[in-house]
């Protein structure tokens, strides 16, 4: 990850805060200048940027937010009061890095960063809106689903996000705790690298990874050796055999011995299927790729929308996220998996 500094967005920097939500979000969907001078006026505190080093600091990122009373998340501006003592939620509008500083971690180190400081203040949770496809980048983060957004913005669906903060330091009992927690965590991964395996391992081959019911015997996990990503849990996909379609670009293929080739397009592979319709959630890691303009998977010709990765290690392409008719249908190359 790139050197980056955290400071508040002035008034004055707001004009660089516009360029990169236009070129981030859909037109339909990206905030006017104007509401970036609302917000910021409003609750100057919540707009947080990620600066470069340099002197002549760039700004590369932003989380632009405002108040609310409400546990329901507000497009609207929250009017405090000398009285209002809270405590407020936070409805984050906004969070978008430039595009030249994406997949460097920028964001997720913003996230942190602008929760680390809501807490033990005067803010109780945060809310945020997100489209399907971000809710395991902001689940990783911390937070969690409530549901479907009633919120209307641009041609896509919302789903509404939470984060409680937490509002007193840990006790001496409650850090010894997390710090044995952690320590069972790390002896867990430690065991899941010696135990994953991979298709080659069975010999009977993809028989030996379902169940009476085609579904999935094991978890399964990223393949990298000593990355203790969980994809999905046993039971949670079911095996079918399709066309083998093109994830490799020619000129960045994966590492072979990680992530074996794919046979040639129309070539009969083994994959899991989740869907259609298909819930992110069901995930327990996963990464998205950019959205793949132009890209479809035979025989259906349906638009390959994005590829799916680790989560942990951005390893992949895994598979891959295809839109159909009946909507959203997830697909994992069985041997490109570790299994436990």
């Amino acid at each position: 990850m790139i050197s980056v500094r955290y400071d508040l967005v002035p008034e004055s920097r707001l004009e660089d805060a516009i360029v990169i939500e236009r070129a981030g979000y859909p037109e339909d969907e990206a905030g006017t200048l104007q509401a970036f001078k609302d917000r910021q006026s409003s609750a100057p505190e919540l707009f947080l940027g990620a600066y470069t080093v340099e002197d002549n600091a760039q700004l590369i990122g932003y989380i632009c937010a405002t108040l609310s009373s409400s546990q329901e998340f507000s497009m609207e501006p929250y009017k405090t009061s000398e009285t209002d003592r809270g405590p407020y939620t936070v409805c984050i509008h906004s969070l978008c890095v430039d595009s030249n500083h994406r997949r460097q971690g920028v964001a997720s180190a913003l996230m942190s960063e602008y929760l680390h400081r809501l807490e033990g203040g005067k803010y109780e949770a945060v809310l945020l809106i997100a489209h399907e496809d971000l809710i395991p980048f902001y689940v990783k983060a911390g937070f969690e689903l409530v549901g479907k957004s009633a919120v209307v913005h641009g041609s896509k669906p919302w789903f509404q996000l939470r984060y409680y903060l937490p509002q007193t330091p840990l006790n001496e009992d409650m850090q010894l705790r997390i710090m044995q927690a952690l320590k069972e965590q790390q002896s867990r991964a430690k065991s899941s690298r010696v135990e994953k395996l991979t298709l080659l391992s069975f010999s009977g081959g993809v028989s030996q990874l379902v169940d009476g019911d085609n579904r999935n015997r094991f978890d399964i996990l990223c393949p990298r050796p000593g990355c203790s990503s969980i994809i999905l849990k046993s039971g949670s996909t079911t095996l079918t055999e399709r066309p083998s379609v093109i994830l490799d670009k020619t000129d960045n293929l994966p590492p072979p011995d990680l992530l074996p080739q794919l046979p040639s397009p129309l070539v009969p592979m083994w994959t899991w299927k989740i869907g259609p319709p298909a819930n992110p959630m069901i995930f327990e890691n996963i990464g998205f790729s950019r959205d793949l303009p132009g890209v479809t998977s035979p025989p259906s010709n349906n638009p390959i929308t994005k590829l799916l990765t680790c989560a942990e290690c951005d390893l992949g392409p895994l598979g891959w996220c295809e839109q159909g008719e009946s909507g959203m249908t997830y697909w994992l190359v069985c041997n490109r998996l570790g299994y436990k």
